[in-house]
């Protein structure tokens, strides 16, 4: 996996699409800061058509920050959309998405956590083709907490990876994080 390309997509969000909002990008995703134009999207093919992502319900893509393999999530009302949320945990979800041979193992929790220097692997549900599990590493920005949700699937001649984060303690970090990890994957949609 490219570590390189979501390090920077990660750095990109937080400062082209959070940081714009307004000087604190957590006050931002809460809510605290300027008005936000909305860029709520709530699917994107990706991968040339071939794949279609499907954000968990309260949450929406981040058009400023799509591309054919990457994806940003975040609450919808982050993202300018407030009448689509209902009661989900304040957090973001980055996407990633590689082609893959047939034959392509699913990277396990330790294979994932020595390519993002990760620790503390714990939690891990493991289905057929998905695992999810807990992990400790680098946030995204100060104010998230350093524990955070990872996963991994492989759907249709594609590696998908997935990491949620939230504020220090909050919903997103808690079992309900697993949850939306697990729906994103459930509703991928893929071409025949």
């Amino acid at each position: 996996m490219n570590t390189c390309r979501f390090k920077h997509a990660i750095f990109l969000l937080v400062l082209s699409g959070l940081a714009g909002c307004g000087a604190d990008p957590l006050g931002a995703l809460i809510g605290s800061g300027n008005a936000v134009e909305n860029t709520a999207l709530p699917q994107a093919a990706m991968s040339f058509g071939d794949v279609t992502l499907v954000p968990p319900p309260g949450f929406c893509i981040d058009q400023r920050n799509l591309s054919e393999d990457f994806a940003m999530m975040a609450r919808c009302d982050v993202l300018g959309a407030p009448e689509e949320v209902g009661d989900v945990p304040l957090g973001m979800i980055a996407f990633s998405l590689y082609r893959t041979e047939s034959d392509t193992a699913l990277p396990d929790p330790a294979t994932t956590a020595a390519a993002y220097g990760l620790d503390e692997i714990k939690d891990e549900v493991t289905q057929p083709n998905s695992v999810i599990f807990r992990a400790t590493g680098r946030a995204p920005i100060q104010q998230m907490d350093a524990q955070h949700w990872r996963g991994n699937a492989l759907i249709s001649g594609h590696i998908i990876a997935l990491a949620l984060y939230g504020p220090r303690g909050g919903r997103a970090v808690s079992e309900e994080g697993r949850q939306l990890l697990s729906t994103v994957i459930q509703q991928i949609k893929v071409r025949e």
